[in-house]
């Protein structure tokens, strides 16, 4: 199925019907990484990114591995295109979808979307992962030190690059 001679050709046979089943596997990657990012936007981009990578590199011998690292490299393909046009004053995408899962947990304008996404992305993961159960999943401060074993108002384990980024207390 990976197997081709053009990306194009490779694109024809993975598009149709998930048969990499890379849905679910995306549908994890956010969860983990507290991204709220548009499953849809991200699935298309793995499709060309194993599309190319299986031209290019020939079919991998552990797949699962494999495409979790196409997933990874589009997500951080998204967040790195984002913050540029968000930088240069690109306009924003016409589509709302482009921004959907950021305009319904915070229920931001279109017009203020790609700013906001770029804002909370920039986030560390901790942090991300603590504004999305509260925002996102609706749970209270409590339900989350519960769910990571935590004392409520513990300071989170982060390391060194992402405790500069936090404000002082």
């Amino acid at each position: 199925m990976l197997n081709g001679r053009s990306p194009r050709e490779v694109l024809l046979r993975i598009a149709e019907g998930d048969p990499l089943e890379l849905e679910p596997r995306i549908d994890t990657v956010p969860e983990e990484e507290g991204l709220l990012l548009a499953p849809a936007r991200v699935h298309l981009r793995t499709l060309a990114r194993v599309a190319y990578a299986a031209c290019a590199d020939g079919a991998p011998r552990e797949l699962g591995h494999w495409l979790r690292e196409r997933i990874v490299e589009s997500v951080e393909g998204l967040l790195a295109e984002d913050r540029e046009s968000e930088r240069s004053g690109d306009p924003l995408p016409t589509a709302a979808e482009t921004y959907l899962p950021m305009i319904a947990a915070f229920g931001v304008e279109h017009g203020l979307a790609r700013r906001a996404s770029v804002a909370f992305h920039s986030l560390a993961i901790p942090q991300r992962r603590l504004l999305r159960g509260i925002v996102q999943d609706g749970k209270s401060l409590a339900e989350l030190a519960r769910a990571l074993d935590r004392p409520l108002g513990a300071r989170p384990t982060i390391g060194p690059v992402a405790r500069q980024a936090m404000p002082c207390d």
